[in-house]
């Protein structure tokens, strides 16, 4: 496969460089499907010189990949790229594997450092970020330094918040009929019942005022029905399953752990301490930014563990305009 590209792929390459190579939508699908087998070991791409404006460059850090380093430097990718690219990092949607994301020299302005720094409330796997030499002003840098301190849940974020939680306890509680079920017939549930009731979870979870009972119902009246195609079933046990676990997102997600802190209705979170090393260099910044970065330094300095919190920050100059 790898000899698409014009030469092979040695086995143990862990970083690959296409810098200002003559790249096209072919050979981005061609690395993407090879970036997804087991001989692939490659953690690292380098797309830096590429124009990848009018490009799906994203299927190339897939989660069947190992990728978790991307330089974009000069690529052309504007506000319009920073748009398409926050969607792999959405924690929220999708696990993501990118640790390590560099976007300078792209056009950026406020609004894509803000689209930035609102899938940074969530995201909690990138630890190194540099936005240097883009166009971003005081709005842009002071939105991203503000979720690595303390900050407030909005409006749709407590709803989200509230919405899976109730799924999770119907879930829960659907689930412990289920086992009481069991038990009463001394487990003698074969695999069709299961991906049945794992049929019954993925439509029913996804109704906002389905009660418990209604459940039981749900799980009955398909259980009993005659016309199942067992041979059907397991067949699509696996997809069934897969859908199921969309519905379930990790305990880890920081909305939904004992960090946020609450007041009344609203919630507060502690902020993002993954972000480990932070380039905001060459932006079109004005100085009143700085006492604000000094701020946030201190409070992560005095709330965060040894091994948390910003370690590099580059802010070399501004370019005051």
């Amino acid at each position: 496969m790898t000899e698409d590209f014009g030469f092979k792929v040695p086995k143990n390459i862990t970083k690959l460089s296409l810098s200002n190579f003559d790249v096209n939508q072919n050979t981005l699908n061609i690395l993407s499907e090879y970036l997804q087998t087991e001989e692939s070991v490659i953690s690292e791409l380098v797309f830096d010189g590429i124009n990848l404006s009018n490009m799906n460059y994203l299927c190339c850090i897939t989660p069947n990949s190992k990728v978790n380093k991307l330089w974009l430097s000069r690529c052309q990718l504007k506000d319009k790229g920073i748009e398409d690219l926050i969607t792999v990092l959405d924690e929220t949607n999708i696990k993501t594997q990118l640790n390590s994301l560099y976007l300078d020299r792209n056009g950026i302005t406020c609004k894509g450092a803000r689209q930035i720094a609102q899938i940074l409330r969530t995201n909690r796997t990138l630890q190194s970020l540099s936005l240097a030499s883009n166009l971003i002003k005081d709005e842009g840098i002071l939105a991203i330094m503000n979720v690595l301190s303390k900050f407030d849940l909005d409006d749709y974020e407590t709803e989200w918040k509230f919405k899976y939680e109730q799924r999770r306890k119907r879930l829960v509680e659907y689930l412990v009929c289920l086992n009481n079920y069991n038990s009463k017939n001394d487990g003698n549930v074969d695999k069709i019942m299961l991906v049945v009731n794992m049929y019954c979870i993925v439509l029913c979870t996804n109704m906002d005022t389905i009660s418990c009972i209604e459940l039981e119902k749900e799980q009955r009246s398909v259980t009993i029905n005659p016309t199942i195609n067992s041979s059907i079933i397991l067949t699509d046990e696996d997809n069934l399953k897969q859908k199921a676990e969309k519905l379930l997102i990790s305990p880890t997600h920081p909305y939904l752990t004992d960090q946020l802190l609450r007041s009344g209705s609203s919630f507060h979170c502690l902020g993002n301490f993954k972000i480990e090393y932070l380039n905001i260099s060459y932006n079109r910044c004005s100085s009143n930014v700085l006492s604000f970065i000094e701020q946030v330094l201190q409070y992560q300095q005095n709330i965060c563990l040894p091994e948390e919190g910003i370690k590099d920050l580059k802010i070399e100059k501004f370019i005051e305009r």
